[in-house]
């Protein structure tokens, strides 16, 4: 009798036993699959962008808007160094280079008014950023000496 007692118990610990490893076991499959991964990515910081090609544009514009520039010299340089605000327009431009104060101002009001920029990004957040940009032209379809300058104003006294 004993040993029917001894052999009920330890069955029924067996069954026991078994029974709380198979419940764990579907435990730890359902939490498997509804385990889920959130991946979190930051945003890339970006340096201030031009949509187009800068240079090109405000060339086409200022040399539309002045035609020749008198110079003596083989090339001009001059550069140009944007402010930008943290929506991407063009809030202070200076211009360094270039002597003459007319032709400053009427680069500033063309680089203001020439394209869209994207901001510069930190953080994932938009910030104010500075541009520098440098010219070279070397062209002589731009350019004209004093000499070329005076030739022309023979011809046309004429």
């Amino acid at each position: 009798m004993i040993h029917r007692i001894l052999r009920l118990v330890f069955v029924f610990t067996l069954f026991v036993l078994g029974t709380q490893y198979s419940v764990a076991q579907r435990k730890n499959k359902k939490s498997k699959n509804k385990h889920t991964t959130e991946v979190v990515t930051t945003p890339q910081d970006t340096i201030a962008t031009y949509q187009g090609d800068f240079k090109e544009d405000f060339l086409r514009a200022f040399f539309k808007e002045s035609g020749k520039i008198v110079f003596n010299g083989a090339e001009f340089k001059f550069v140009l160094s944007l402010l930008l605000t943290d929506t991407g327009e063009v809030n202070e431009v200076i211009v360094l280079g270039v002597d003459n104060s007319n032709v400053k101002e009427r680069m500033k009001t063309i680089a203001m008014s020439v394209g869209t920029w994207n901001p510069e990004v930190k953080e994932g957040k938009h910030v104010k950023s500075q541009v520098t940009i440098p010219f070279v032209i070397k062209q002589s379809d731009f350019i004209m000496t004093p000499a070329d300058l005076n030739k022309l104003l023979e011809k046309n006294k004429e």
